[in-house]
């Protein structure tokens, strides 16, 4: 099952939120989400992601950091469970809602705490200096709101060039990869 939300395609998609789903959360993390994240959680509900978005480190480069999977209710990886690890691993506070991670490595989170103000910022994890990446594990700001965040992810050229490379395995998975091409690439049919 799949969903397209603000032209972002979710495959493997959990269910979606149920109102109590939300007060649930809510009462575990002793805040409020912020309408654009309800709704988000209503529709969506967690899934797997090809899109990805640029994030500046506290250096002024920059990284094109993958968001491949995006927490839910249920499903492979559900919030409980991300907000376990990420309290424990990096000692946020329970206030700050991890929502995606890219295969476990960078992670995005919901900043729900009194100065956050639901704004969305990002675990970037440092690597080997011979990588020519960032070095140092850093906390940087992605976007003012869930929605923002959703608005500037996209498909880059090496994941486009990924899938049209997948292309030709099989109907079902064809059809998977040619809806995240339209949808995050719509002019791959004629380049």
């Amino acid at each position: 099952m799949h969903a397209i939300y603000r032209n972002v395609v979710f495959d493997n998609v959990s269910r979606p939120a149920s109102p109590q789903d939300i007060a649930h959360l809510e009462a575990a993390l002793g805040a409020r989400l912020p309408r654009d994240v309800v709704d988000f959680l209503l529709a969506v509900g967690g899934g797997d992601c090809a899109f990805s978005t640029n994030v500046t480190l506290v250096d002024g480069s920059t990284r094109r950091i993958a968001l491949r999977e995006w927490h839910g209710v249920e499903g492979p990886t559900t919030f409980e469970d991300a907000l376990d690890f990420t309290c424990k691993t990096f000692g946020v506070p329970r206030e700050v809602l991890p929502i995606a991670n890219s295969n476990w490595h960078d992670f995005v989170f919901l900043d729900l705490t009194e100065q956050g103000d639901g704004r969305v910022v990002a675990f970037v994890m440092g690597h080997p200096a011979w990588t020519g990446w960032n070095t140092e594990s850093e906390f940087v700001m992605v976007a003012n709101s869930l929605t923002d965040l959703l608005d500037q992810l996209s498909l880059d050229d090496e994941t486009v060039e990924m899938l049209q490379e997948e292309l030709g395995n099989g109907d079902e998975e064809d059809q998977r990869i040619e809806r995240i091409l339209d949808v995050g690439r719509p002019e791959w049919r004629t380049a």
